[in-house]
């Protein structure tokens, strides 16, 4: 369900007001005890939101607010007042004003892009309006009553207009929110980045925050991914006129015709078999024609520059098997390569797969690179899942889940009983390419000593 903040009129704490005298304030012997437009005191209100002036000497005066109370606006209204003779049995005569604070608002905006394949009519029919987001709390938020929003709570649904333009509406708290995205279209994968906003108190002069989630910037990817799943008998033909873009048939049977060459592809599974997998420049074209169920992962990017159409067969992949004789071989994987900035430099991408073995650890130890990435996740059973570290956030991985990741170390997991294949494809940033890139995370750097002392379980077998 949603989560909606409820707000209360109370007194508040902090506000600052200013009394000037509005006319010369005179005593009857003649005394001059104030010139009109002299502050003659200065008072700020208390936990209750009340306070009192010292004594005044009868007159007319002005009340104006010059500081508000956190998170508040200020109130630029003056109110007059004015002492007058009560009678002589009164020691003391008093007047009252009030004022009212409106709190700081927040508008959160954010920008969706969607790509467009003009060859397949994708893009330009609607699909924007099956896009919607969701607006959390990136932590829990308390009322003064006690009640709370708790981290992670749907506070509201956004859905971008035509122009991918989406606004929240609801009245929110100061605090700290995300945006992600919660559906797409059919022929789009919902991603699940998370994008931070925060909302702070902007000073007493700034009647609402307008925050623009992503900084302004539409939320997309580098890359376009998507999944084409066929059936024995289905053709498919990709034809890009502005990127390049490259496949890996997960598993299936299928043929593939590009650049006058055919080629028969046989994978039973992913675990056990490596993969086919071709790469194109924009303007090039090949056809898929199923001869059983058959996956495929493909991916795309903006490149300008020609190249010949490449086939990596099984037999080119470059497998590395990692972990071996690494932390008690809890990270024992395979990490293939099909093409990455050594044998592609002419690429804006590198596309490869992780076999990553059950109960065990894979792009660990954790460690980033600035060059943003994303994973497809494929679990030997449709049931199967394990854990992500996405951009600071743990998250559940499932099969034919999808991973954005712009930041931060990323390590994998999976549970045990669960094999775990996945592509991992980076996009080169401009002028800043990744040659293997790795920025080890300091704090578990020392893992990486091969001499390192880790804690083995012996023990286990004499413990009483």
């Amino acid at each position: 369900g949603l989560y909606q903040p409820i707000f209360s009129v109370s007194g508040l704490e902090g506000a600052v007001y200013e009394i000037t005298a509005a006319e010369d304030i005179v005593t009857l012997d003649g005394t001059v005890r104030a010139n009109k437009g002299e502050v003659v005191d200065t008072v700020t209100t208390g936990k209750d939101g009340t306070v009192k002036s010292k004594e005044l000497y009868l007159g007319k005066y002005e009340v104006k607010e010059i500081t508000a109370p956190y998170g508040m606006v200020l109130n630029e209204e003056v109110r007059s007042v004015e002492l007058v003779y009560a009678g002589q049995n009164v020691d003391v005569t008093e007047t009252a004003t009030s004022f009212y604070n409106e709190r700081q608002r927040v508008e959160i905006d954010l920008i969706k892009s969607l790509a467009i394949d003009e060859a397949y009519g994708i893009g330009k029919n609607g699909e924007i309006f099956d896009v919607t987001f969701g607006l959390y709390a990136a932590e829990e938020l308390t009322a003064a009553d006690g009640k709370t929003i708790p981290a992670d709570g749907l506070i509201e649904v956004i859905s971008p207009d035509e122009s991918g333009h989406g606004k929240a509406i609801s009245d929110l708290p100061m605090g700290s929110y995300y945006v992600q995205e919660i559906s797409t279209n059919s022929a789009y994968i919902v991603s699940d980045a998370k994008y931070p906003v925060i909302f702070e108190y902007a000073g007493q002069d700034t009647e609402t925050v307008r925050i623009t989630a992503n900084e302004g910037e539409a939320i997309k990817a580098m890359m376009d991914v998507g999944l084409l799943v066929m059936e024995a008998g289905d053709t498919y033909t990709f034809h890009e006129t502005e990127k390049e873009m490259a496949w890996i048939m997960f598993e299936g049977k299928a043929k593939v015709e590009y650049d006058g060459k055919t080629v028969e592809m046989d994978r039973p599974n992913p675990f056990d078999y490596n993969p086919y997998c071709l790469h194109l420049c924009a303007g090039d074209s090949c056809t898929i024609t199923a001869h059983d169920s058959s996956v495929f992962y493909v991916q795309k990017t903006m490149n300008d520059r020609k190249f010949e159409a490449k086939m990596y067969m099984p037999e080119d992949t470059d497998t590395w098997a990692r972990g071996v004789d690494e932390l008690q071989g809890t990270t024992r994987r395979n990490v293939r390569t099909c093409f990455d900035y050594e044998n592609a430099p002419y690429s804006n991408m590198v596309l490869g797969e992780v076999v990553n073995l059950p109960g065990k650890w894979s792009s660990y130890p954790p460690h980033w690179h600035p060059q943003p990435e994303v994973y497809f996740f494929r679990f030997d059973k449709p049931i199967g899942y394990g854990a992500g570290w996405i951009n600071g956030e743990v998250t559940e991985i499932k099969h034919n889940g999808l991973a954005v990741i712009t930041e931060k170390p990323h390590p994998m997991v999976a549970c045990p009983g669960y094999a775990l294949c996945y592509t991992w494809g980076i996009r080169h940033l401009p002028g800043n390419p990744w040659e293997k890139t790795r920025i080890d995370d300091e704090t578990h750097k020392w893992m990486l000593d091969p001499n390192a002392k880790i804690w083995d379980g012996e023990s286990l077998d004499t413990l009483k």
